[in-house]
């Protein structure tokens, strides 16, 4: 699995979903349902616009290429309803000698991590041991006994594309003078229930 980051907004517009069960077309029109996963899985589309000023489209296909189409999988932040941002989670408790309290996502941006003792946000004296499994905030220093340690963070979404292949249109943005933009629509899907979590 790759950690590589695909972090790029969509120009033109996007839908994302959560799929709780899989349903397929079987013999004489029936339907099939199975209820066979352990949680709901994450899928969704983006539609991105190659024009001037817009997204580098050969930087994008390189990503792609690079990912072998649906082969790899990468990091993603889920855009519908902040999904992506996690507030206020109940790291643990101080005990007086404890200096390290694991976080419950995997693919944790860092640079977003804010950490509260007791309700008061903490400027320094910790750090984040992420390897992306398993990340820890450590304190330089043992958490005061009974002192409540929460924290609020961004994470990224495990995903691969959902097809080989990469298609591209065109259309006319500028009726006056017919210049022509191209356009792509990224659809992708998490890589299993709950990928996105540490346990």
């Amino acid at each position: 699995m790759s950690n590589e980051i695909l972090d790029v907004d969509p120009q033109m517009g996007w839908s994302e979903s959560w799929v709780a069960s899989t349903t397929k077309s079987g013999m004489k029109g029936y339907l099939a349902r199975r209820a066979e996963l352990s949680e709901v899985v994450f899928e969704g589309y983006y539609t991105f616009d190659f024009g001037a000023g817009a997204a580098d489209y050969p930087t994008f296909q390189a990503f792609f290429a690079a990912r072998e189409g649906a082969y790899d999988s990468f990091l993603w932040k889920a855009r519908a309803y902040d999904h992506y941002q996690i507030d206020d989670e109940a790291v643990g408790t101080g005990d007086g000698a404890t200096t390290s309290f694991a976080l419950d996502m995997k693919h944790v941006d860092g640079t977003g991590l804010t950490v509260y003792i007791d309700g008061a946000e903490q400027t320094s004296g910790y750090t984040l041991n992420s390897n992306n499994t398993a990340p820890v905030v450590v304190f330089d220093s043992a958490v005061t006994n009974t002192s409540a340690v929460t924290a609020s963070y961004p994470f990224y979404m495990p995903v691969i594309f959902a097809d080989d292949r990469l298609t591209v249109s065109s259309r006319t943005a500028d009726l006056s003078s017919s210049q022509m933009t191209r356009s792509n629509r990224m659809t992708f899907r998490q890589n299993y229930p709950g990928s996105h979590k540490v346990a």
